[in-house]
C-alpha cells in the first residue's frame, strides 16, 4: 500500500486504451479509491492512508477523486471514522460507497475480461446535470495491480464526450442507476426518521424500553425481515443477529418447520378458540418428558403472566407473604419484581418503577446473588413469612451471571427446611442451555419452574409448571386463580411443539457449546492482546463481555462495567453489520443457524471495533 511520500504512478506510461492515455480517458470523471478492507489494519489506520499523491494526478486532469470504497462496507464501517477523518482533506467529497461483489455483477461492474475477484472495477452513474458518469475504482496497491488496471481499461467500452465507460447491455438513451451509497449519516438519518414517526404514537417510540437504545446512544434498527442467523432493517442492511429475539429464537430466523407448522394451522385448524384443544395437551406433555420437574403445566401469553402467578401459587399454597428475589435478576414487569434492594436487611426496597403501591416494597426482599449468607440473614429477619424464592439460575439480565451449583444446592436446603417455594425463572434460559432446563443442568429440583422464548419459537407463549401438589392450587381445580383468552392458542402451540420435537429427536447444545466456547477463547485471545480489562461470562449459548476487571458474579460485580466504553463498542459493531444487544446487561445469544463463517465476521468485527 502506498505511504506518505511514495510517488504516484505514471499512469500515462503504463497505460492506454487504444491510442488514448489514461490521464485523456479519466478527465472529467469521478474516480473514487478502491480497497479491499483487509489492507485497512490497525497499522495503516494510525498513519495517513498514502494518496495524496493520487490525487495531485487526477486534480491535473480535471478528474474528482469523491470517495473511498471499501468492498462489503457493511461488514466493516468501524474504519469508517478513523478513513473519513485522515482523507478528508484529500477528498473532494469524502463519501464511503456500499460495494460488494454481487452488487457489481448485477449493475455491470464487472467488466469483460475479469474474474470475480478482480479489485479493479467500474461504475456508471447519473450525474447531478443527468449525464452518464464513469466512476472508475481503483485499488489503493495500484502498483502491484496495474496489469489488471490495463486490462480492465481495455476491456471497458468508451462512449462519446463523456469519456464513460458502459455496461455491455446498455442501450443508448437508457438511464443507468445503481445503488446509493451507505453512508454513516445517510442510514442514521433514516433511522432517526423511523424513530420519530414511531414515537408519534408509541410511547417512547418502542413496544419494550431496551428497544431504545438509549444505553448506547443513537436510534434504533427497525427491522424489516429475518431469516437464519440474519436479520435486515428497513432499508436492506444486512447484520448477524446475536439478539434471536432476546434469546427466543433457538433455531434462528424464520426456520422452515416453524414456517410450515404455522401454516399449516392456518389454512387448516384456526389461530384461536379460547376453548380446550388436544395440541395444548400434546405441548404440555412435551414440556413433561423433556423436563421431568415439569408435573403440571398451565400455559400462559408471556413470561411476566407465568412469574407472576407462580409467585401467587406460591402464597396461595404456604399461606405467606413475602418473597426473595436477587439483586440483577429481572422476572417480568410484575409489581413484586419491580423493586430495588434497601440498605440492609431490614430495610424496605425502594420501587423500580412509578405506579408500584408502597404495600409492595414489604413484601419483596432482595438478596446478593450468589451469596447465601444474605439470604439466610434475610430468613432470620423474616422467620416464617417467606413464602417463594425466584431466582434466574443463570441470570441473564445483568449480563449473562450463572448462579454457583453450591449456593443453588443451598438455596434449596433453605427451601425444603423452612418451607418456602422455590422457583426458578427459566423464561430466558429454559430449552437454551439443555433439554431439561436448569434443573437438568445443576442436578437441582425446583419446586416450580417457568418457562418462556424458546418454547414458542418466536410466538407468544409461556408456561408455568412443577410439582403436582402445588400445581393443584391453580383454579379450576384450586383456589389461586388465573385465566387468559390466548392462553394454548393454536399458532403459538404449533411453534412451540415443533421447536420441542426438534429439540427431542436432536438437541443441539453439543454443537452451540462448542461454538460458543471457541467464539469465547477467540474473543479473549483478542482482548489480551490489545491488554483490554475484561470479563466474559458464557453458559452454553448464552455470554456476556464486561468491560471491567472485576470478576462479575452478581450485580455489584456487574455495574463496575464501563457502559460508556460498551456503548462504543456497541455502534462500532453495528456498523459492520453485527447486532449485539443494545445494554452491557443484556446477554448475547447464538443461535444453531450462526455459521462458521458468521462468527469469523464477528471476530474480525470485534478485532477492529476494539482497535
Amino acid at each position: 500500500m502506498p505511504r506518505i511520500g511514495d510517488s504516484a504512478p505514471d499512469f500515462d506510461a503504463i497505460t492506454t486504451i487504444g491510442n488514448v492515455k489514461f490521464s485523456e480517458f479519466i478527465k472529467g470523471s469521478w474516480v473514487i479509491l478502491f480497497s479491499h478492507p483487509a489492507d485497512f489494519t490497525p497499522v495503516c489506520t494510525t498513519e495517513l492512508i498514502g494518496f495524496a499523491t493520487e490525487k495531485e494526478f487526477f486534480k491535473a486532469h480535471n478528474t474528482k477523486l469523491i470517495g473511498l470504497s471499501i468492498d462489503s462496507i457493511h461488514s466493516h464501517i468501524a474504519w469508517v471514522h478513523a478513513i473519513q477523518e485522515k482523507t478528508s482533506t484529500l477528498l473532494e467529497y469524502p463519501i464511503i460507497a456500499d460495494i460488494d461483489m454481487k452488487v457489481s455483477k448485477l449493475y455491470g461492474m464487472i467488466q469483460p475480461g475479469e474474474s470475480e475477484t478482480a479489485t479493479v472495477r467500474a461504475v456508471f452513474v447519473i450525474d447531478p446535470q443527468g449525464k452518464v458518469r464513469l466512476i472508475m475504482y481503483y485499488p489503493l496497491n495500484v502498483g502491484r495491480n496495474m496489469d489488471e488496471i490495463k486490462r480492465t481499461l481495455v476491456a471497458l467500452q468508451t462512449a462519446d464526450d463523456n469519456k464513460c465507460a458502459l455496461p455491455l447491455n446498455w442501450k443508448k438513451g437508457e438511464k443507468i442507476v445503481v445503488p446509493a451509497p451507505r453512508t454513516v449519516e445517510a442510514l442514521t438519518e433514516r433511522k432517526a426518521t423511523y424513530f420519530l414517526r414511531a414515537k408519534k404514537v408509541i410511547p417512547g417510540g418502542v413496544n419494550s424500553p431496551v428497544r431504545a437504545f438509549k444505553s448506547v446512544g443513537g436510534d434504533p434498527l427497525f427491522i424489516k425481515k429475518g431469516n437464519g442467523s440474519k436479520i435486515w432493517d428497513e432499508d436492506g442492511n444486512e447484520f448477524i443477529d446475536f439478539v434471536c429475539s432476546w434469546g427466543a429464537l433457538l433455531y434462528g430466523h424464520s426456520h422452515p418447520r416453524v414456517q410450515s407448522a404455522l401454516k399449516s394451522v392456518i389454512e387448516h385448524i384456526g389461530t384461536s378458540f379460547g376453548a380446550p384443544t388436544l395440541r395444548e395437551v400434546e405441548f404440555a406433555e412435551l414440556i413433561q418428558i423433556l423436563v421431568p420437574a415439569a408435573e403440571m403445566v398451565r400455559l400462559v401469553s408471556s413470561g411476566t403472566e407465568a412469574t407472576m402467578t407462580a409467585i401467587r401459587i406460591a402464597r396461595g399454597y404456604t399461606g405467606k407473604d413475602k418473597i426473595i428475589k436477587f439483586e440483577g435478576c429481572y422476572h417480568g414487569h410484575g409489581d413484586s419484581f419491580l423493586i430495588k434492594a434497601g440498605s440492609g436487611a431490614t430495610t424496605m426496597g425502594t420501587p423500580d418503577s412509578l405506579g408500584i403501591p408502597k404495600g409492595f416494597l414489604q413484601e419483596t426482599l432482595c438478596a446478593e446473588f450468589n451469596n447465601i449468607k444474605s439470604v439466610e440473614t434475610l430468613l432470620n429477619a423474616n422467620k416464617n413469612q417467606i413464602a417463594a424464592i425466584i431466582i434466574e439460575p443463570v441470570a441473564g439480565n445483568m449480563g449473562v451471571v450463572p448462579a454457583h451449583t453450591d449456593f443453588l444446592k443451598e438455596l434449596r436446603k433453605l427451601c425444603t427446611l423452612n418451607n418456602i417455594v422455590l422457583i426458578f425463572d427459566e423464561v430466558m434460559t429454559g430449552f437454551r442451555l439443555s433439554k431439561g432446563g436448569s434443573s437438568e443442568l445443576y442436578s437441582i429440583t425446583p419446586d416450580l419452574i417457568t418457562f418462556g422464548k424458546i418454547i414458542g419459537g418466536g410466538l407468544p407463549v409461556a408456561a408455568y409448571c412443577g410439582k403436582k401438589e402445588i400445581m393443584s392450587y391453580v383454579s379450576p381445580e384450586g383456589g389461586v386463580y388465573q385465566a387468559g383468552t390466548l392462553s394454548g392458542n393454536p399458532l403459538a402451540v404449533a411453534a412451540g411443539i415443533e421447536i420441542l420435537t426438534m429439540i427431542k429427536e436432536d438437541p443441539p447444545y453439543n454443537q452451540l457449546n462448542n461454538q460458543a466456547i471457541f467464539f469465547t477463547n477467540e474473543l479473549k485471545y483478542t482482548l489480551k492482546k490489545i491488554g483490554m480489562p475484561y470479563q466474559i461470562n458464557q453458559v452454553g449459548s448464552m455470554l456476556s463481555l464486561f468491560f471491567t476487571d472485576v470478576p462479575v458474579t452478581n450485580y455489584a460485580n456487574a455495574k463496575t462495567s464501563d457502559t460508556k466504553k460498551f456503548a462504543v463498542y456497541f455502534n462500532k459493531m453495528l456498523e459492520q453489520g453485527i447486532y449485539l444487544p443494545p445494554s452491557q446487561f443484556e446477554a448475547m445469544f447464538l443461535s444453531t443457524q450462526i455459521s462458521d463463517a458468521d462468527i469469523s465476521q464477528t471476530i474480525e468485527a470485534f478485532t477492529h471495533a476494539l482497535n
